[in-house]
């Protein structure tokens, strides 16, 4: 669902949007009458105006401007503004230097948005409609994709160039057949000498407290009581449920984890607790050699059982007896 609302939500016709909401009404239909109420200029592309040139969809600025304030938005009026007024000042020259050390002419990331549209036009064929007025009427086709291209108005069928003011990739062939340069058709807003005029103004420097004049007034504005709410302060803005808990750390969106031993879903190798083919056979007793020790009791001989039918000699020492019924030696006789 999360994919078929972005695809209609990035959607530059109307055609496609169309398409895009009709795989929602088939996958809920609740979903699609809840779109469907919202006005389409406010979250589609495809109903977006065409003079402001921007196709963003999310409040990244705003959130990074959040960001940017976080240390200096609950303190007072006088400190806010002043750390409000370094930042911006230091920003602005740091930015102007960065760009006086570039060398083109469009904008870094705008350049990169441009040479990767290069790379996406191959495969495009151009065909000129013959006006010799502009040169700029053309129609280009891939297989069964076709859409017409005006250079002269700089618009184009799919309206992405109409949104942005960057050539696509269906306009550059285009542009490549009158052997000119998609650079020349970048907006202007988007060209290092714009940039430069954006920063060219600075904010002039100002003085301590110790520095400010004193002023003789009988109503004197005391600054507000502070009191402390109970709990912890509260930094962190509130977030949606589908944005991740921890920003450095991506959530796990297309693919379930699957466990190389196993080859089944749902947790890892270190995790995994079934067994495979490769596994051998551990005995019951574990692996290890089970070493057994023989316990002699009390009262039993140490010595080694004498064989059958053969008696040990008895020694008899001096005054001692022989017991009844062994053989004495002769030479005790």
């Amino acid at each position: 669902m999360k994919e078929v609302l972005w695809l209609a939500a990035r959607a530059t016709t109307v055609p496609g949007w169309q398409r895009a909401m009709q795989r929602m009404k088939n996958l809920n239909e609740n979903a699609w009458t809840d779109m469907m109420k919202v006005p389409t200029a406010r979250w589609t592309r495809s109903a977006y105006n065409t003079n402001t040139q921007c196709d963003l969809q999310v409040n990244n600025m705003c959130e990074a401007f959040n960001k940017t304030i976080l240390e200096h938005r609950d303190k007072p009026i006088i400190t806010l503004l002043e750390g409000l007024k370094k930042y911006i000042s230091k920003r602005i020259v740091t930015q102007r230097e960065l760009m006086q050390r570039y060398t083109g002419n469009i904008c870094p990331k705008i350049q990169q948005l441009l040479e990767k549209a290069k790379r996406a036009a191959d495969g495009w064929s151009p065909h000129w409609a013959g006006d010799l007025e502009h040169r700029g009427h053309f129609y280009v086709e891939n297989g069964n994709d076709q859409y017409t291209v005006d250079l002269h108005k700089r618009t184009r069928a799919c309206r992405k160039w109409d949104l942005t003011g960057i050539p696509c990739c269906h306009s550059i062939t285009c542009m490549w057949h009158n052997h000119e340069a998609p650079e020349d058709y970048v907006a202007a807003c988007y060209r290092k000498k714009t940039f430069m005029a954006t920063y060219s103004h600075i904010i002039m420097p100002s003085t301590g407290p110790k520095l400010w004049p004193i002023i003789d007034s009988e109503s004197i504005i005391n600054p507000p009581r502070m009191r402390r709410a109970p709990g912890r302060p509260k930094k962190q803005r509130n977030k949606s449920n589908d944005e991740p808990k921890n920003s450095k750390i991506l959530p796990r969106y297309l693919k379930t984890v699957e466990c190389k031993k196993c080859k089944k879903l749902g947790h890892n190798m270190r995790t995994c607790k079934g067994k495979t083919a490769a596994y051998r056979e551990i005995p019951k007793g574990g692996n290890k050699k089970q070493k057994s020790k023989k316990k002699t009791r009390a009262g039993e001989s140490s010595q080694a059982p004498q064989p059958q039918g053969s008696q040990a000699p008895t020694v008899l020492s001096q005054g001692s007896q022989a017991p009844q019924g062994s053989q004495v030696p002769s030479q005790y006789n």
